[in-house]
């Protein structure tokens, strides 16, 4: 196996086993509601501080990264996830729980990070980056629907304990093929010509960077609308049952992981990552006009599939491209960029919430598609910032495919 076939067969896995930890979260909420007896709304609290883990680990991964190379931080994460889903395991008191929840979001947080930064390291061409990205992302999308799956028998036979005791095993699995593989730590590390730059005190800022990273708030906020809204949307205004809205959700998260999948293989590596975006975003619009327009189960069902078609792949594009858009490259822009994600996420959950609660619940989802058209004017200002500005991104240039 090559060093490449190494380092991608190494972050696949990590995606695979990582993406399983929210839908493992979400399928035994019931089960530890009634563990701890607290209420199963207050579970939410446990989310958050999972979110302000991953908003730390994002935080300090690229300086992580810099001082001991992406090999060494991913193996470090994977050892944090160890200990956190062994104390979950272990069903200790409530405030062990939910500090375990955090520590494994801030495993997470740098884990993320480490495995893009990876990718980033290992493809200079601008659209084998991008379809790359989109696989991991697909892995990331896998490991969310094979976890409930394994996981809903483990809980009906043994308990929602055994779940993350699963994790955990998974985890030990992932820590030793890191360690087999043997990857030499030159993945992630700064090149010496910018080292001097760092050294310099250079930022990594740009104009056009940070727009990217407003792009990717926008964008986790439309993504945590479907999550979170759609179903008391459905079920309550429009009285479609929970098994009915379950299958919608599931033709979701299925119509995501497949169009990854696809474009991982095959669009990216013939599109242009702002030519791919913006078609994305004008099919979430149209995908989100007619969910809120529909009336029927076969209208809706069409609507969510438009949505999961146009959301697929727009996270890991807007990532690769935001790479692009650093003055020199650096595990920092991939940190501030996962980083801009997470805040999408805790912006995402709390602004939904305001709106969902004081307005209506059709509200938020209004939002979306405003969203979609903000992220399809930031790619136009960077591109004609790239192309024109002062600005412009000294490695936003990175080469294109023939």
């Amino acid at each position: 196996m090559t060093f490449k076939q190494k380092c991608l067969t190494l972050c696949f896995l990590s995606a695979l086993i990582t993406g399983g930890f929210s839908a493992a979260i979400g399928l035994v909420s019931p089960q530890i509601s009634t563990y701890y007896n607290v209420d199963i709304s207050n579970i939410v609290y446990i989310d958050v501080l999972n979110i302000v883990g991953l908003l730390i680990g994002n935080f300090f991964s690229g300086r992580l990264i810099e001082k001991i190379n992406t090999h060494n931080t991913l193996c470090f994460a994977i050892a944090l996830g160890i200990i956190a889903e062994s104390l979950l395991a272990l069903g200790l008191p409530l405030s062990f729980y939910t500090a375990c929840s955090m520590l494994n979001g801030i495993s997470i947080g740098f884990l993320v990070p480490a495995v893009t930064q990876s990718i980033s390291d290992l493809h200079t061409v601008s659209r084998e980056k991008d379809s790359k990205l989109s696989l991991l992302n697909f892995f990331f999308s896998l490991g969310s629907v094979f976890v409930p799956i394994v996981g809903g028998y483990i809980t009906h036979y043994l308990s929602w304990r055994g779940v993350f005791a699963m994790l955990a095993i998974l985890y030990v699995f992932l820590l030793i093929c890191a360690l087999t593989f043997k990857i030499k730590p030159t993945c992630g590390n700064t090149p010496k010509s910018q080292q001097s730059q760092t050294k310099n005190n250079q930022s990594i800022f740009n104009l056009s960077l940070i727009l990217i990273g407003i792009a990717l708030v926008c964008y986790v906020y439309i993504e945590y609308v479907v999550s979170y809204w759609f179903s008391p949307y459905l079920q309550m205004d429009k009285h479609i049952s929970v098994i009915e809205t379950g299958k919608l959700l599931g033709i979701f998260g299925a119509s995501i992981a497949a169009v990854r999948l696809i474009a991982g293989l095959y669009l990216l590596k013939k599109i242009r990552a702002t030519n791919y975006i913006t078609l994305s975003c004008i099919t979430v619009f149209i995908g989100f006009l007619f969910f809120l327009n529909s009336s029927s189960y076969f209208s809706f069902m069409a609507s969510i599939i438009l949505i999961g078609c146009g959301c697929a792949s727009l996270f890991p594009t807007l990532l690769g491209y935001g790479i692009a858009q650093a003055n020199y490259q650096s595990p920092r822009a991939t940190s501030f960029l996962i980083t801009c994600g997470s805040i999408g996420g805790f912006v995402g959950l709390i602004m939904s919430g305001f709106l969902g609660q004081h307005v209506d619940k059709v509200t938020p989802i209004y939002v979306a598609p405003i969203l979609a058209f903000i992220i399809i004017a930031i790619i136009f200002v960077t591109a004609l910032n790239n192309r024109y500005g002062r600005l412009k991104a000294p490695n936003a240039n990175y080469k294109s495919a023939k």
